[in-house]
């Protein structure tokens, strides 16, 4: 388990300057941390987040954020070599 929420923090703030939207790091603990990414598209976007756009920008989001967490993800001491190669493996093929 990791503490990652600065980084979901910083995605949002980049999504919403994407979109025009100031989403400040007070909104985000305010208003958008611990929900799920549809609720606040819906939230954010109102009538204008159908399905297709909620599905297409949440993905956008977790992009941002797996470009942003990147750099800090580190492998634990004892860490199970298959399992970690396993997660390489579906990564570069897009599905982790």
């Amino acid at each position: 388990m990791v503490d990652n929420r600065a980084w979901h923090e910083k995605a949002w703030i980049e999504m919403g300057r994407r979109r025009g939207h100031s989403i400040t790091a007070e909104f985000y603990q305010r208003r958008l941390h611990s929900r799920i990414n549809g609720g606040i598209i819906r939230e954010l976007f109102g009538g204008l987040a159908d399905e297709e756009f909620v599905r297409r920008f949440a993905e956008d989001k977790e992009t941002v954020y797996r470009d942003l967490y990147a750099p800090h993800v580190i492998v634990c001491a004892g860490a199970d070599a298959g399992a970690v190669e396993t997660f390489r493996a579906l990564a570069e093929r897009g599905g982790a």
